[in-house]
């Protein structure tokens, strides 16, 4: 690296400005181009006892040029230079002595983007949503979201009557609750996980009494609740859900059972203590309200969980499938609209399954040319799909997990309740949905809660 040259010069003489460029060797013929911009910072220390300069009197002095530096790199430097001086009483010269230009590289090179420049904010890179690999599998079991949602999601409309005594006070009234539930399905590829989320608000209008006094109120509260539900084992399972609240207490306003002079003597210091005790009531409310709502919440969904696993156990050719979940070869993941469980085959020619070339219905079932043992899967008569080739595909299967209808005639073909329809070198079932479980139950509920209820 080639510096400055060293300059000695009388004490008041200012240093001339260095050259327009100075040459870095060693770094592919880059160039260190100045700038305009300069920074100096004088510290100077004079002794007053000296009695006119018997003692020497340093002075330092740092001047920071700012510069860009190996352009070849994109890399914004800085030359620093420090210059140490001392006054000598004899000489009253001041001999520059020191100069050493040092090359600092910022700590936010842009080695990748030549289009770096010091001082400049840029933009915040743009990062590509992850592209899920390629799912390598003999036989994919897919279970859509929108099935869940029919499942799951469903409105909350329910009006219950309020009894409860706070701080004192016996409050009775109503309560109305409204809410809706979201199944929300989140990419994990190594899990078959969903989140039920219900957002509702409690209105409820009370009146209470405490001696006297008569405290018409109105509280609203905001919740949301959280329920995991995860797929293990053949079946769904939930913990309790966790739940986040918001409440609002207001006072209507306050009346006296007691006339004239001391029904107002009643009412002003009944307003008083609401007052002072607002802060409180209000925590109690919402305590009260969020174990109330979370309870319900809970033995709601785990009934519609429990009949769902119902379901399950009662279509034979689901439950011959999900018995094999025990096999290490069997993968559960999560996609952004489905859970998915794939027997996997770990050779390097492995089929990769396109489940991206067809929306997903309810329930569907992706099965491989190579289960079939077949040169051409498409000699197979798809309307023909019978006991005899299911039994073919899965020799160990019951009869009775085909769904098949009994038939009197030896030779006849029993039917099944599927759809197939070819891609590429797959064959995808899609069993036809029972009805109650196609046909959505009734959104809106209305029932007579508990006496806890807020």
């Amino acid at each position: 690296m080639t510096a400055p040259k060293n300059r000695c010069f009388f004490s008041g003489s200012a240093a001339k400005s260095l050259p327009r460029s100075v040459s870095v060797g060693g770094l592919a013929g880059a160039r260190a181009v100045r700038r305009r911009r300069t920074w100096s910072a004088v510290c100077t220390c004079r002794d007053a006892a000296a009695g006119g300069g018997d003692r020497w009197s340093p002075w330092f002095r740092l001047r920071v040029f700012q510069r860009i530096a190996l352009p070849a790199f994109n890399a914004p430097a800085f030359l620093i230079r420090f210059e140490f001086s001392t006054m000598v009483p004899w000489h009253r010269v001041s001999c520059h002595f020191l100069s050493l230009p040092v090359l600092v590289a910022a700590t936010c090179l842009s080695l990748t983007n030549p289009s770096t420049t010091f001082g400049q904010d840029q933009p915040a890179a743009e990062v590509d949503a992850p592209v899920p690999e390629a799912l390598r599998a003999t036989m994919v079991l897919r279970i859509s979201e929108d099935l869940l949602q029919k499942i799951f999601a469903r409105d909350i409309d329910r009006q219950t009557p309020v009894d409860r005594c706070i701080l004192g006070t016996h409050s009775r009234g109503t309560a109305v609750t409204t809410g809706h539930a979201d199944v929300e399905t989140k990419h994990d590829i190594d899990d078959g996980v969903f989140q039920i989320q219900v957002r509702g608000t409690t209105r409820s209008r009370t009146v209470g009494r405490n001696g006297p006094a008569i405290i018409h109120s109105q509280a609203v509260v905001n919740w949301t609740v959280a329920k995991v539900i995860r797929f293990d084992q053949g079946q769904f399972i939930t913990r309790p859900g966790s739940i986040r609240s918001d409440t609002t207490l207001n006072l209507i306003r306050v009346d006296s059972s007691l006339p004239g002079l001391r029904g107002a003597l009643v009412r002003r210091i009944a307003n008083k203590r609401y007052c002072q005790q607002k802060p409180t009531a209000t925590a109690i409310v919402d305590r009260l309200t969020r174990q109330q709502i979370l309870d319900h919440i809970n033995h709601s969904l785990d009934e519609r969980i429990e009949k769902l696993n119902h379901r399950i156990q009662s279509r034979p050719f689901l439950s011959y499938l999900l018995n094999s979940l025990d096999s290490p070869t069997l993968h559960l993941s999560t996609s952004e609209n489905c859970l998915r469980l794939a027997f996997l085959d770990d050779r390097e020619d492995a089929p990769s399954c396109p489940l991206e070339q067809l929306d997903p219905s309810d329930t569907e079932l992706w099965i491989h040319a190579s289960l079939f043992g077949l040169p051409d899967l498409k000699s197979v008569d798809l309307p023909a799909i019978d006991e005899d080739w299911m039994k073919t595909l899965f020799p160990d299967m019951p009869l009775a997990a085909l769904g098949a209808t009994a038939s009197d005639a030896p030779k006849a073909k029993a039917s099944t309740p599927l759809a197939a329809q070819w891609v590429d070198q797959w064959i995808v079932l899609r069993p036809k949905l029972a009805p109650e479980m196609a046909q959505p139950e009734v959104a809106g509920e209305t029932s007579t809660g508990s006496p806890e209820q807020k």
